[in-house]
């Protein structure tokens, strides 16, 4: 960004970031309100410095913690404001559903509103999808990206979130999935299989219900889904570790004919993470730096480990 005439005035860049950002948010938030929102080009401008502050990136980290907490607050409170706008392919709506899922993820204070707000948020986009216009959408890339591709682009940034080590998190996602056409994307039907399995109960119920919708109640996964599943046994959240191993001990059940490929494919992967964390070296001798300290790689071992007891029954029955 330049400074000056065509830019960022000059003036405006000798002053102090936080008392230009607290002003900024502090007269939005007494010009805005529930009865008088932007519409959705107003909100769409404002909106980066909002996700800058909720995701506490940029120049954003040089503001003091206690003066970023409350403009995190301030900027959390716009943005749930306007979760209305989930229908308008004006607004960032990836992005919007992205820094909800941060405010549900690290901010307790925040947990219902910002749950309630990704849910609603989503309920817009369902209801914008429906209504679309399918002859417009055919001739013109632009809206059927705003309006067709956008709702499984935010699912798909709902189910990242369902790996979040935060059960809270997880749930948020679920109950604003049930608003969203499942995506064409391998390894969908396993997130939503394994939180079927999650150590909590909430979870659980919501991933069943979430199920029964996309897949139908008695449908269990299919063989495809299990390479996934096996993927998620050496992920960095043990919860998540843990709810996939439960999983695939009942998707083997429906597939005992894959359950050689599994055992040889845990037993590979339980060998790859035990190779100690030692530098490497190239072939004229230099340490590769990526090899440098890395850690031992034993919440892997743990989530195979665990994944071998759950499907005990399985690979003895086999």
């Amino acid at each position: 960004v330049e400074v000056g005439e065509q830019g960022v005035p000059e003036a405006l860049c000798k002053k102090d970031l936080a008392v230009v950002v607290t002003k900024l948010l502090g007269t939005a938030k007494a010009d805005i309100t529930l009865s008088n929102p932007l519409r959705p080009s107003g909100f769409a401008y404002i909106f980066p410095l909002l996700a800058c502050l909720i995701h506490q990136r940029g120049r954003a980290l040089k503001i003091k913690e206690k003066i970023r907490t409350e403009l995190v607050m301030h900027a959390a409170d716009l943005l749930i404001m306007h979760c209305s706008l989930g229908g308008s392919p004006l607004v960032p709506r990836r992005a919007m559903v992205a820094a909800l899922v941060e405010l549900v993820t690290r901010y307790p204070r925040l947990h219902g509103a910002a749950r309630e707000a990704l849910r609603v948020f989503c309920v817009g986009v369902e209801d914008a999808a429906a209504t679309a216009d399918e002859d417009l959408l055919l001739v013109d890339p632009w809206r059927r990206e705003a309006a067709a591709g956008d709702p499984r682009a935010i699912a798909l940034v709902l189910l990242d979130a369902l790996l979040s080590s935060e059960a809270v998190a997880r749930l948020a996602c679920l109950q604003a999935l049930l608003h969203l056409l499942p995506p064409d994307v391998p390894g969908t039907a396993a997130r939503i299989w394994g939180s079927r399995f999650d150590v909590s109960e909430d979870v659980r119920g919501e991933a069943e219900r979430l199920w029964e919708v996309w897949y139908g109640e008695d449908t269990p996964p299919t063989r495809a889904d299990i390479p996934f599943l096996v993927k998620l046994l050496t992920h960095d959240v043990g919860d998540v570790r843990g709810s996939a191993g439960r999983g695939l001990s009942e998707a083997l059940a429906a597939h005992p004919a894959a359950v050689t490929e599994v055992l040889e494919a845990i037993v590979a992967a339980y060998k790859a993470s035990n190779a100690p964390p030692v530098p490497e070296y190239d072939q004229y001798g230099m340490v590769i730096p990526e090899t440098i300290g890395r850690q031992d790689a034993w919440p892997a071992r743990s989530g195979l480990a665990l994944a071998l007891k759950a499907c005990a029954a399985a690979f003895a029955a086999e």
